[in-house]
């Protein structure tokens, strides 16, 4: 597979224990490739394995600057043009993701992914009114996740995000 952000690079297959299937990592831009069972499984993933694996890299965008961001991007699986969305949680992170396919992440979006949901966990305990506001986004979250609105062409990623979010929130 190449890097779907023209970088002239074959991807690089990267193991991550708890991670059932191969993320594939540019090693010129440091995006990655999730297929749709692996971005699953990176919300099982503890951060510490994240950093000490070879996915680490992905963590801290520091190889953006030589990146088009808004370039549309190709699957590097089936060649169409991924779809592009703003991640419900973070709206400043674009997923580019293929609905048969997989996700594509530029360096830095899980490392910000993860990052957001820190600090969600070291607020402090939340107000009723705000718990009732956080239910009802995640059951907008979960019912775009089960095909319940237009944004059914993007559910697996909701759905892997939102596990993220949710395991990280229980901690």
């Amino acid at each position: 597979m190449q890097c779907p952000r023209q970088c002239g690079v074959e991807l690089r297959a990267v193991e991550v224990a708890g991670i059932p299937s191969a993320v594939h990592l540019c090693d010129k831009c440091e995006g990655a490739w999730y297929p749709q069972e692996a971005m699953f499984a990176v919300a099982e993933v503890d951060q510490e394995t994240l950093t000490k694996s070879d996915l680490g890299v992905v963590l801290v965008g520091d190889h953006l600057e030589s990146v088009d961001l808004e370039q549309s991007l190709n699957c590097p699986v089936c060649s169409q043009v991924m779809s592009r969305f703003s991640y419900v949680l973070s709206p400043d992170i674009k997923l580019d993701e293929c609905g048969d396919h997989g996700t594509w992440l530029d360096d830095g979006e899980l490392g910000t992914i993860l990052e957001r949901l820190a600090e969600r966990e070291r607020e402090k305990v939340l107000s009723p009114e705000e718990a009732a506001e956080k239910a009802e986004a995640k059951a907008q979250l979960d019912a775009a996740a089960r095909g319940g609105s237009i944004l059914n062409p993007f559910s697996l990623t909701i759905r892997a995000l939102n596990s993220l979010f949710s395991k990280r929130s229980r901690n």
